[in-house]
């Protein structure tokens, strides 16, 4: 192979061990796949996503809140209202998603 090719290589794997840095955990696709569906609030996420506790949710939203995948709105009523939702970064991101749930159901049904 040459250096070239090696070194492009070497570039496209920074760029995939950046992507599971912020999508490595079991939660975070999930979280997503179901955001691309619908703004969500805390406690629908939970429903949706019975298996997941509230602190393993809280942590991975706010880890997808720092790397620009989720927005959170916060509305000042009583009682408070949060609404989380994907950002352009985080739309671009499920259509990945979306290719991951098609080649799943063609190779592992």
């Amino acid at each position: 192979m040459s250096k070239r090719i090696i070194d492009n290589y070497k570039y496209l794997d920074e760029d995939i061990k950046m992507i599971l840095e912020i999508y490595g955990g079991k939660w975070t696709i999930r979280i997503t796949n179901f955001l691309c569906r619908k703004d969500m609030r805390f406690g629908e996420l939970l429903k949706a996503i019975p298996d997941i506790n509230p602190k393993t949710l809280t942590s991975c939203l706010k880890n997808l809140e720092k790397h620009g995948i989720i927005n959170r709105t916060q509305y000042m009523e009583i009682p408070p209202k949060v609404v989380y939702s994907l950002t352009e970064k985080g739309k671009e991101f499920g259509h990945v998603v979306h290719a991951m749930a098609e080649w799943g159901e063609k190779y592992l049904h």
